[in-house]
């Protein structure tokens, strides 16, 4: 049974890796316990630098951490605060390079309004065009937890109301780290 129950998220403490990197050491999550049930979408909502994308880090195995992490779905996406494209590919190429299926990748590349760009180089494209590649690549891969990191920073309210509707039909679990209020409110009636 591949059935998603949920996760359990108990972190003890990062602090060997702040101190590693020179973080602020006074202020820092210890003892964090979190619960995410089966299909549900959770927002993490913080000011810049209070550690969002740390946390989101550590779920994927990127930053190191005391403590545990249990029963986290595979696959896992991610998208990042940046893109990170292969600038020189074309978006085509970016989506091809994670394994995608034409036909798949031509059905995302529609529902976030960029069929029309499949062929331009990602360095070509504005931010926000990129940033939606960038969430294509990971809807791709059809994962069982998506962590977001701030994808709206780069996108319209338009283009964000399109894009949580990607969220919902593509990947119903997600775990959206935001720093602006206005980001949660815009979608407050469909998280």
């Amino acid at each position: 049974n591949n059935a998603y129950k949920g996760a359990n998220v108990a972190l003890d403490s990062y602090e060997e890796y702040l101190k590693k990197y020179d973080f602020d050491l006074s202020v820092r999550a210890e003892n964090l316990k979190l619960e995410i049930p089966n299909g549900q979408r959770v927002v993490v909502l913080g000011n810049s630098g209070v550690g969002k994308t740390t946390f989101l880090n550590m779920l994927a195995g990127i930053t190191p951490y005391s403590g545990s992490i249990e029963d986290l779905p595979k696959p896992l996406g991610y998208v990042f605060q940046e893109p990170r494209l292969l600038e020189k590919l074309s978006v085509k190429q970016n989506l091809q390079y994670v394994g995608g299926e034409e036909s798949q990748i031509f059905a995302l590349l529609e529902k976030v309004g960029l069929l029309s760009c499949k062929d331009k180089k990602a360095g070509s494209l504005s931010g926000g065009e990129k940033m939606r590649v960038a969430l294509c690549r990971a809807f791709l891969k059809r994962p069982k937890l998506l962590l977001l990191d701030e994808p709206f920073s780069a996108v319209d309210l338009s283009m964000k109301i399109k894009l949580l509707d990607c969220f919902k039909t593509l990947c119903k679990p997600f775990l959206l780290a935001v720093s602006k209020l206005s980001v949660v409110t815009s979608f407050a009636i469909d998280l």
